[in-house]
């Protein structure tokens, strides 16, 4: 049986229950949009000639350095195929749109 931890809700009424994975995941996993700004300007222009490509190892490095362990369930994250990882088509939209400087946000109800 998982071990579960009580957690107060926003308004402080009644408990939450999250599993430690789900609450470490919670507090250091950034989203892309959180950590875009952050990576190193070669991550980003590589990010953006690339799109919809495998990330390279030097960019999921830079990615982690910056938004920590990267979340299977993040809505930016793809699929990984033998070849290694890909964004999901809503985060190639999202570089797409950063390149041009349209100042993307995250989808509705993205995590």
């Amino acid at each position: 049986m998982p071990m579960t931890t009580l957690l107060p809700t926003s308004d402080d009424v009644g408990t939450e229950l999250l599993s430690p994975p789900a609450l470490s995941r919670t507090i250091r996993a950034m989203s892309l949009e959180t950590w875009w700004p952050h990576l190193q300007q070669d991550s980003r222009d590589w990010l953006v000639a690339h799109n919809g490509e495998v990330l390279n190892q030097s960019v999921l490095q830079d990615i982690e350095r910056v938004g920590g362990p990267i979340p299977p369930q993040a809505w930016w994250v793809g699929e990984t195929t033998s070849e290694g990882l890909h964004l999901s088509d809503a985060a190639i939209d999202w570089v797409e749109e950063a390149a041009n400087e349209e100042l993307p946000e995250a989808p509705s109800g993205a995590s």
